[in-house]
């Protein structure tokens, strides 16, 4: 059992980045590669609880892809081991990783592609692992001074005393409890005291053997596209529920996204800061989207950084793309464009962390 640590931003150490654009039609987003793949495998599906969101994923891209022209095939993931990438025929250049949560983005399937030789889509094997992991992404973002709620890593296995030592740690309510390794929101509840996070650790630990209890940052849902060093519009998402849910995510029709929202310049700068240095600490090139919660007195806190963002018609990075002119499948041929043939080992900017 151990305290993660505590981390405080201070007012006015992030400074202001440039800005992503793009005429439409015209220059591609700086970074881009300029590797031509002509055949290219969409892997959705999966076998992880979000594989209906990894479906939804996929198939945008696939028709997105085809709509440009560029020959696309989809592969549907029904295992979690080498027979994963059966399917994938030997003429493919590239493989687009359109999958989510295990097997998807914990670096696994990564690894596979990269000792195959497959270039595929999104960050390493090393950095997905690093990123899909709450708890040790958290290490390396406090290591590095970036903003994250304070929290208490639960560990298994587990016993009744750890459980109590742990929330013994806890200063005050709500708290945030989170599988250490889900995505979508999935499993993540928020806890008024003692009694309720007890509960709501024992719902946490069907999906992950590791749970993280963190601090409850009240305010506004923030969003920031990376790619390759340099931030999108961000996106901010206003829900009646009491957070980001999978529900206000995926299937409530009165969530808000608002792109590029009115804030502070030194807000604006503050936030974009926090994100970039997520980004790079994790080793996330060539993109990711970072959470953030930007407090009632206009600190932001980063939540996690997601390597495989979601690609439905709901999905924040395609936003985010849009309001700077690119398409839909501008963003994914930009995506495919700066694939990497990568080994197990990680490349020279990709950081060592597994």
């Amino acid at each position: 059992m151990k305290a993660i640590g505590r981390i405080r931003s201070k007012s006015g150490n992030f400074s202001r980045s440039r800005r992503v654009t793009r005429r439409r039609g015209t220059r591609r987003m700086q970074g881009a590669g300029k590797t031509e793949y002509k055949k290219i495998a969409v892997l959705m599906g999966g076998v992880s609880r979000e594989r209906s969101v990894s479906l939804k994923s996929g198939r945008a891209v696939l028709k997105a892809l085809r709509e440009a022209g560029k020959k696309a095939i989809p592969i549907v993931i029904n295992y979690d081991d080498e027979r994963a990438l059966e399917a994938i025929p030997s003429d493919c250049d590239v493989a687009f990783i359109a999958l989510h949560g295990r097997f998807g983005e914990d670096g696994r399937v990564q690894k596979l592609l990269a000792e195959k030789g497959i270039p595929f889509t999104g960050a390493g094997p090393a950095a997905s692992a690093l990123a899909f992991d709450k708890i040790e992404s958290k290490k390396r973002m406090i290591a590095a001074g970036i903003p994250t709620p304070e929290s208490v890593a639960l560990y298994f296995p587990w016993t009744k005393n750890k459980v109590r030592a742990a929330l013994a740690k806890v200063e005050e309510y709500p708290v945030v409890i989170k599988p250490a390794t889900e995505g979508s929101s999935i499993g993540v509840s928020i806890a008024h005291s003692a009694y309720e996070a007890r509960s709501m650790i024992e719902a946490a630990r069907k999906y992950s053997d590791n749970v993280l209890i963190e601090r409850f940052i009240p305010g506004r849902e923030m969003t920031v596209p990376i790619f390759r060093g340099l931030h999108l519009p961000m996106v901010e998402s206003v829900t009646n529920q009491d957070f980001f849910t999978y529900y206000a995510k995926y299937e409530d029709n009165k969530t808000v996204y608002e792109v590029a929202p009115a804030l502070a310049p030194d807000t604006q700068g503050w936030i974009h800061k926090a994100a970039r240095g997520a980004h790079k600490v994790l080793g996330c090139d060539p993109f990711s989207r970072v959470d953030i919660r930007l407090d009632p007195e206009g600190r932001p806190w980063v939540l996690e950084v997601n390597t495989i963002p979601g690609l439905t018609a709901s999905s924040l990075l395609p936003k985010a793309a849009a309001h700077c002119g690119l398409t839909f499948a501008d963003l994914c041929i930009l995506m495919i464009e700066n694939a990497a043939t990568r080994t197990s080992t990680p490349m020279k900017n990709e950081r060592a962390v597994v």
